[in-house]
């Protein structure tokens, strides 16, 4: 009895493992294949947005450097919901990136995409819930490297 515990357990664990990456290739390709669909700018960027934390952790660089290419594209914006719009994403895109490089280990490098991400946020007072995020990949390095 002993031993079919741990081989239900390891059955387990692989066949949940199997329907989160199911689960997530399908989130994927219904963003990928709405992209292309996808007529607005604004449209565009959001389905990148959640391309980049919905994708596997090689891709993150990928889609939110597209994210950064197409807010300087639409930077003279003058809708104000468009402009919220493109500068939650872009900050979303300097936090994928941090994150990204933090768990890379690459901590200053990390650090210094996190503070461009509030420093998007910080002017238009945007999505207070990533801004609070920020602060905290902030404070969880600057812990790390002891520099209170």
């Amino acid at each position: 009895m002993k031993k079919i515990f741990p081989a239900f357990h390891f059955f387990l664990f692989y066949f949940l493992l199997s329907q989160i990456l199911v689960g997530q290739n399908q989130i994927v390709d219904s963003l990928l294949a709405a992209l292309p669909k996808a007529i607005a700018d604004t449209e565009r960027i959001t389905i990148l947005g959640q391309l980049s934390e919905e994708c596997y952790f090689d891709d993150i660089l990928k889609y939110s450097h597209k994210i950064l290419e197409l807010a300087q594209k639409n930077k003279a914006v003058n809708a104000v919901s468009s402009k919220r719009i493109f500068l939650r994403e872009k900050a979303r895109a300097y936090n994928n990136i941090g994150v990204y490089y933090f768990t890379s280990s690459k901590i200053l490098d990390a650090l210094d995409y996190y503070q461009k991400g509030v420093l998007v946020l910080e002017k238009d007072s945007i999505d207070f819930e990533l801004q609070n995020s920020l602060y905290n990949n902030i404070a969880a390095i600057e812990m790390q490297i002891q520099e209170y």
